[in-house]
C-alpha cells in the first residue's frame, strides 16, 4: 500500500506534468550523469527510480547506458511515454520495487527521497539496494534539516510536503548502508531558485 505522503505528491504533480518537463528540460545534471555511466559501463542497465515525465530518459540514453525509468504518477508517465515511446518506463512505487534482486547495474535517484518521511530514508534505500547488483547511486535532496516541512516546487500552484538533509546526514545514511567511495556537495537549484540540493555519490559494497 503506498503511503500518505507518495500517494499526494504523486497527485500534486499529475496536472502538470508537461509544465515540469519543459520547465527542467535544459536544467538536467549533466555531469553527474557522465560520471554515473562511466561508473556503471558501457549498455549498463540502470534504475531511473523517480522519473518524473522521462526528465533524464534521453540523457541516460545519450551517455550510453539504458534507463528503466519509473514513478508513481500516472500523469507525470503519461507524459514521459508520449515523449519517449520506446522507453522503457512503467508506474511503481518505488518503496516496492516489481524487480528481482540484483537487477540493475546503477541507481539514478535525483529528486526522490525528499518526497518521503524521514523515518522512511533507510527502507528504501534497502529496496533499492535490493535490486541494485553493482555500480553507483547518486541522489540529491533539498538541503536542511527537516522533515515533511512545506516544500515549493514549480509550476506546483501550492506547496507540497518534503524532507531535507544536510551534508553530514546523507553521506552518513549511504555509509551505515554499506555504500563506497561515498562523496557529497551542495550545489544551487538549477532554476535560480534560493534553495540549496545535497547531492550524493556512492557505490554499491560488493
Amino acid at each position: 500500500m503506498v503511503d500518505q505522503y507518495s500517494l499526494a505528491s504523486a497527485r500534486s504533480y499529475d496536472g502538470v506534468a508537461g509544465d515540469y518537463l519543459n520547465g527542467w528540460a535544459d536544467k538536467r545534471p549533466r555531469g553527474i550523469a557522465q560520471r554515473f555511466a562511466q561508473q556503471a559501463g558501457p549498455e549498463a542497465v540502470v534504475l531511473d527510480v523517480a522519473s518524473g515525465p522521462g526528465l533524464d530518459v534521453r540523457l541516460l540514453r545519450d551517455m550510453g547506458i539504458k534507463p528503466v525509468s519509473g514513478d508513481l504518477s500516472f500523469g507525470v508517465m503519461q507524459v514521459a511515454q508520449t515523449h519517449h515511446p520506446r522507453g522503457l518506463l512503467a508506474c511503481w512505487d518505488f518503496q516496492r520495487l516489481p524487480f528481482a534482486d540484483n537487477t540493475f547495474d546503477g541507481i539514478w535517484a535525483p529528486g526522490a527521497l525528499h518526497h518521503l518521511p524521514r523515518r522512511a530514508f533507510v527502507p528504501v534505500l534497502k529496496e533499492w539496494m535490493r535490486v541494485q547488483a553493482r555500480g553507483p547511486i547518486v541522489l540529491s535532496v533539498p538541503e536542511g534539516d527537516e522533515d515533511l516541512g512545506l516544500y515549493e516546487d514549480p509550476p506546483l500552484e501550492d506547496p507540497i510536503r518534503a524532507s531535507k538533509c544536510t551534508q553530514d546526514q546523507l553521506q552518513g545514511l549511504l555509509l551505515s548502508l554499506g555504500y563506497v567511495g561515498v562523496e557529497v556537495e551542495v550545489r544551487l537549484d538549477p532554476r535560480g531558485t534560493n534553495m540549496r540540493w545535497v547531492h550524493a555519490w556512492g557505490v554499491a559494497p560488493t
